[in-house]
């Protein structure tokens, strides 16, 4: 049982709410911190609030229900297909890739903020920043859990964001399920016969 999670939720205005998330640790205890995450999301994404507002709510919540020694790493954000624009928060998680349809450069977007229930005061809520990215047809959005880049060969040798950002070059012009079959088996080929390190989470978007 691992603690990686991800979602989609259909807002108002043809919009599309996006969350991934990363439990703290393995287990009964990630599976079920994981589960309470699904239920809080689905709750408060559909109340048409800001990524901001969706995590700080979360936060107080979970702040309650988790034990100390856990945290959880969370994006989430609103694809609006009508003004092209991808809105999001990032509470402590891996950063979000962009690679604009006319450039050979990948983007590293990672707006401040803190995991889930690790704060409950003000700490939280002053550190999350809310970025809205605009986007042009072509353009492709890479959300993932760290599992992507902590996956390690039987040298111990971690893929690393460098070979990440290189994979979805070489992706980046294929649909979205086409282009995550492509970063797994690059994932993959990398770590060979060794065991799974952590679970492991790729969501793509592409805007039309």
């Amino acid at each position: 049982m691992g603690g990686d999670y991800y979602d989609f939720f259909s807002l108002a205005r043809d919009r599309i709410g996006v969350v991934v998330g990363d439990v703290s640790g393995k287990g009964a205890s990630a599976a079920f911190y994981m589960a309470e995450l699904k239920g809080i999301m689905e709750a408060l994404a559909r109340n048409e609030l800001s990524p901001k507002r969706v995590l700080a709510l979360a936060n107080e919540t979970l702040y309650s229900n988790i034990q100390r020694d856990n945290f959880i790493t969370v994006v989430y954000g609103i694809l609006d297909p009508l003004q092209k624009s991808f809105t999001f928060c990032r509470a402590g998680h891996t950063p979000v890739l962009l690679m604009r349809q006319n450039s050979d450069r990948v983007l590293v977007k990672e707006p401040g903020g803190i995991g889930l229930a690790l704060d409950r005061s003000g700490l939280f809520s002053d550190t999350l920043e809310e970025s809205r990215l605009t986007l042009a047809s072509g353009d492709l959005l890479l959300l993932y859990t760290d599992g992507a880049i902590e996956a390690r060969n039987e040298a111990g040798e971690e893929f690393g964001e460098q070979r990440l950002h290189e994979a979805v070059k070489q992706c980046r012009q294929l649909e979205p399920r086409d282009c995550i079959d492509c970063l797994v088996r690059d994932i993959e080929g990398h770590t060979g016969s060794a065991s799974a390190f952590d679970d492991l989470t790729l969501v793509a978007i592409k805007m039309k």
